[in-house]
C-alpha cells in the first residue's frame, strides 16, 4: 500500500470518528410520533431505531383516576453505561429510579402536564431501552 493511500485510509477514519463522536440525537418517525402527547419532547439516542410501539389504559374507582399509557421499545448500538450517561445529560431534572427487573428509569413532568402525567426512559440494558409516557388524555387514533 503506498503512503498516500495509507493516509487517505487514516483521514477518512478520522472524518468518520469525529462524526460519530458529535453525532445529532435521532429523530422521531413520523409514524412513531402520531400516537405522543408529550414523549416526542425526550430526544432519542443518536443512531436508535424505533422497534415497537403499545399503548394502554388503566382505570381505578375513582372517575378521575383514568390514566393513558403509551411505551416505543427502541434500539441502538450503545451500551447501557452509554445510555445512562447521555440521558443524564439530557434529562437533568429527571427522577431516577431502578425498577424491580433492575431497570434504570428517568422520569420527568412535562411542561403544562395535569397531575399524574409523566414521561420518561426506562433503559434495560446494552443497546435497548424504552420511551414512555402517561397521559389524562388519550391521543387520536390511539
Amino acid at each position: 500500500m503506498t503512503r498516500w493511500m495509507a493516509l487517505s485510509l487514516a483521514i477518512s477514519a478520522l472524518s468518520r470518528a469525529g462524526c460519530e463522536s458529535g453525532a445529532e440525537e435521532a429523530a422521531w418517525s413520523k409514524e412513531a410520533a402520531q400516537y405522543a402527547v408529550y414523549a416526542t419532547r425526550i430526544a432519542l439516542y443518536p443512531g436508535t431505531k424505533v422497534e415497537d410501539a403499545m399503548g394502554s389504559e388503566r382505570y381505578g374507582s375513582d372517575p378521575g383516576s383514568y390514566i393513558y399509557g403509551m411505551t416505543w421499545w427502541c434500539t441502538v448500538q450503545a451500551s447501557r453505561d452509554e445510555l445512562r450517561t447521555w440521558y443524564e445529560a439530557k434529562l437533568p431534572t429527571a427522577r431516577r429510579a431502578t425498577d424491580d427487573d433492575g431497570y434504570l428509569v428517568f422520569t420527568v413532568v412535562p411542561e403544562g402536564a395535569a397531575p399524574r402525567e409523566v414521561m420518561g426512559v426506562l433503559i434495560e440494558g446494552d443497546g435497548r431501552y424504552r420511551v414512555f409516557e402517561l397521559t389524562r388524555q388519550k391521543k387520536a387514533g390511539t
